[in-house]
């Protein structure tokens, strides 16, 4: 199914799931570079221990007197001065995330058609198996009449031979005929992404 198979491969592929990753790198990129233009606001503290001492029982006693400890604490709002590096940063990872939009739908669309003509090739490939069956059907059954007809002297060796050829000919068809289908199977798992899922191999 055409439609499934652009679900599965939408997916599963790793190329398009390669180009959504690149997208929301270019949008995290974007993110990144305008938050570097909003102002900010930074809170500033520190803590200052006085009274140490020469000896270190005096020192450590004035240390853990309150009154010998002075705290500070601040703000500090700054506002980024526009420029014209900061611009053009923000600018070009716009002009980024357009071309990789660009590129995830350009490769949407050739994902939808390499996914219905490979899916095409498979309702050919079963069409042609059987036509190929009928055909090897109909050799056989004209095979065993010119057997018949050769044993009751209606019909001459030679012509015996040739639907012996025909019949011969109409088997290899019908034989190519279920290589050219598995080979359009391969090709649609391909295509979709999923041929680890068809065969359930699994990595760890």
């Amino acid at each position: 199914d055409s439609l499934a198979g652009c679900r599965e491969a939408l997916d599963f592929r790793p190329d398009y799931r390669e180009a959504l990753l690149s997208l929301e790198q270019q949008h995290l990129t974007l993110a990144f570079e305008k938050n570097q233009a909003l102002p900010r606001l930074d809170l500033t503290g520190s803590l200052r221990l006085a009274g140490f001492d020469d000896a270190a029982a005096s020192s450590l006693a004035n240390a853990l007197d309150r009154d010998q400890t002075s705290w500070t604490a601040g703000a500090v709002f700054s506002v980024p001065i526009p420029n014209r590096a900061g611009r053009a940063r923000i600018d070009s990872a716009k002009l980024q995330i357009a071309r990789a939009l660009v590129d995830l739908k350009r490769l949407e669309q050739d994902i939808i058609a390499s996914v219905d003509s490979a899916a095409r090739a498979i309702g050919t490939a079963r069409a042609s198996i059987r036509a190929a069956e009928e055909a090897t059907v109909l050799a056989k059954e004209s095979l065993d009449a010119g057997e018949q007809k050769l044993r009751a002297g209606a019909a001459t060796t030679y012509e015996v031979l040739q639907l012996q050829r025909d019949y011969s000919q109409a088997e290899a068809d019908e034989a190519r005929a279920r290589t050219d289908f598995k080979e359009s199977v391969i090709r649609f798992d391909q295509e979709t992404g999923t041929t680890l899922q068809r065969n359930r191999i699994r990595l760890d």
